[in-house]
């Protein structure tokens, strides 16, 4: 049901953040070699660092994408149950006749199936800024850290 979500892939960005976290800490053995106080071994350690951060950012999104792909499964279940239709985050009630009973069921159920889909998209918008803030900063330190390398 990741495609609910957008096409959302935890396990691509787990392995992502993962990836990052790894060089960093390559990154960070190796700038223990390097001469200590030096701007070269200080920007070394700060590179390691914000990689790590964005790592751990995609990590922790990663998570959240899988908690919500299983409420997105749970939802869309809900939803059939209910004789209504999960179309992206919108509850809707299917194409066809049905009867005037079914027609009042689906009715009963839908604001609650709709208020349920609208926490879901809400979660996630939520953790797609966090990740984007997180992933924003990073992008800015490393700019700043990195600022002037050419010179050494």
């Amino acid at each position: 049901m990741v495609s609910a979500l957008g096409g959302a892939d935890p396990a691509s960005v787990s392995r992502l953040g993962g990836a990052l976290r790894s060089e960093a800490a390559a990154l960070a053995r190796q700038a223990h070699d390097l001469a200590p106080g030096r701007r070269l071994a200080t920007v070394t350690h700060a590179v390691s660092a914000h990689l790590d951060l964005a790592g751990a950012a995609l990590q922790a999104h990663a998570q959240e994408l899988a908690e919500l792909a299983v409420v997105a499964e749970r939802l869309g279940s809900r939803t059939a149950a209910s004789g209504l239709a999960l179309q992206g985050w919108r509850v809707a009630e299917p194409y066809g006749p049905t009867s005037t009973e079914e027609a009042a069921r689906r009715q009963a159920d839908l604001p609650d199936l709709q208020a349920q889909a609208d926490r879901l998209a809400s979660r996630m918008g939520r953790s797609r800024a966090a990740l984007e803030r997180a992933l924003g900063s990073v992008t800015t330190a490393l700019a700043a850290s990195t600022h002037g390398l050419d010179a050494l």
